[in-house]
Formats: C-alpha cells, sequence, structure tokens
C-alpha cells in the first residue's frame, strides 16, 4: 500500500480511494476519487446516505465539509 499523508488527519499512513460520487449509485469510476487513511475514510462514509441518491452538489460538499475545504 502506498503510504502518504492523509489530508483529513495529517499523519502518514497508508492510503485508499474513496469515491466522491458512491459506487452504488454512480458505478466505479478512476474519477472523482479523494485519497484517505482507512480510518478517516471510515468517518467520511458515515455522512453519505446509504439508500437514496443524492445530488452531485451533495457529495463534492460533504467531502469538502469533511476536509475543511470550502473554496
Amino acid at each position: 500500500m502506498r503510504k502518504k499523508v492523509c489530508p483529513k488527519c495529517g499523519k502518514v499512513k497508508p492510503m485508499t480511494s474513496h469515491h466522491i460520487f458512491p459506487e452504488r449509485f454512480y458505478g466505479k469510476s478512476k474519477e472523482n476519487r479523494v485519497e484517505l487513511c482507512r480510518e478517516c475514510h471510515d468517518q467520511l462514509e458515515r455522512f453519505i446516505p446509504i439508500h437514496e441518491k443524492q445530488s452531485d452538489e451533495f457529495y463534492v460538499l460533504i467531502v469538502r465539509f469533511f476536509l475543511g475545504k470550502f473554496k
């Protein structure tokens, strides 16, 4: 696994890819991902509704909010 600095917690850890647009609604894609450590990835997943698809803007805002980036 590739170790990098996690943009959320700032620790050097193995990274995972979080799909900004959930695979269950959008399918697999190599685009629109953010790399996070497993712990932060799991935290972010708790904000994503499981059963109902949201707007594209919703998913982008959730990731920006989670990472503290509002630009």
